[in-house]
């Protein structure tokens, strides 16, 4: 079974859309849902182009991002296979009486709260867009828990 990925400028985003072609099925099939669901997420200004698959991507004219379909690689088809990681925020709660909010540079302890080697790092941004990286970076590390760090 072939795999496909749409992609968001180059890179694979962090709740991947996977398309699947089984057995001896077409890629009009797999170009089908990939255009709607470009459409759907806001990508409507077609970009045309040999460096993309089928010389075919979808521009958000909002944003400027753009999306391609991609086969997947074996490290995209792994990560695929991960489940996302629990987020746990009770230390973080315990030491500051609240739930982790605002803007800032967050730490995420992946897996083991106990070892500064497994923390991620993100730069200045709102807790809601670190958490979406750090659940990123956690599948790609496979691990099944995340602490918010204090």
């Amino acid at each position: 079974m072939l795999t496909f990925i749409a992609y968001i400028n180059g890179t694979l985003p962090a709740r991947p859309r996977a398309f699947k072609m089984k057995g001896n099925g077409f890629m009009n099939g797999i170009w089908n849902q990939f255009n709607r669901y470009a459409e759907e997420n806001g990508f409507s200004e077609k970009v045309e182009g040999g460096e993309y698959m089928g010389s075919l991507a979808w521009k958000n004219p909002r944003t400027g991002a753009i999306m391609e379909l991609r086969k997947a690689t074996e490290e995209d088809l792994r990560y695929l296979n991960t489940p996302a990681p629990e987020v746990r925020t009770t230390d973080y709660q315990w030491t500051y009486g609240r739930m982790p909010r605002g803007r800032g540079g967050w730490a995420f302890f992946m897996g083991s709260r106990d070892d500064m080697n497994t923390v991620f790092w993100t730069p200045s941004m709102t807790y809601a867009d670190a958490k979406k990286l750090a659940i990123q970076e956690g599948r790609r590390r496979g691990v099944a828990v995340i602490h918010v760090g204090t």
